[in-house]
């Protein structure tokens, strides 16, 4: 964290610490662009600072990006979705909804989807939803999400 400087007067005091809570707190609100003057242009420069934008629904994604950003307009963000594709939502890690850059989702899948895949699997099964059943609705939605590929 380069953008950590100790306080003014960390070298007068032996006994001080290197970086007053002040320091740690100023320097954690710039990172998240929450503070310090620090604002991103666009929602994908947002999310790509902080690499996830976590919330419970797309409202709240939409006004953790915009809060740390220079005049990001909601029409903006559209179309970062759907436009230009830079950013993606989805479910990757612990059922909360998460805003990354789209170009990490490939690499975060993969990292995180076979823990998501084993919990969903153990819930399903509770239920008594089996992989064959889930074959079933997919066929029936017209969709194949392919072979379960859980533990």
């Amino acid at each position: 964290m380069s953008s950590i400087r100790p306080s003014r007067d960390a070298g007068r005091r032996a006994a001080s610490p290197l970086l007053t809570e002040e320091d740690v707190r100023t320097a954690r609100a710039r990172s998240q662009a929450l503070g310090g003057g620090v604002r991103e242009a666009f929602a994908e420069a947002v999310v790509r600072r902080v690499f996830a934008v976590q919330s419970q629904d797309a409202v709240a994604a939409d006004l953790g990006i915009r809060v740390r950003g220079r005049d990001i307009t909601a029409a903006g963000i559209r179309a970062a979705y759907e436009v230009d594709r830079s950013i993606v939502g989805g479910w990757f890690m612990r059922g909360t909804l998460h805003t990354i850059p789209s170009a990490d989702a490939r690499w975060v899948l993969r990292l995180l989807a076979p823990r998501i895949l084993a919990a969903t699997c153990r819930g399903y099964h509770q239920l008594g939803l089996n992989d064959g059943l889930r074959e079933r609705a997919d066929r029936a939605r017209g969709t194949n999400s392919g072979p379960p590929r859980h533990p």
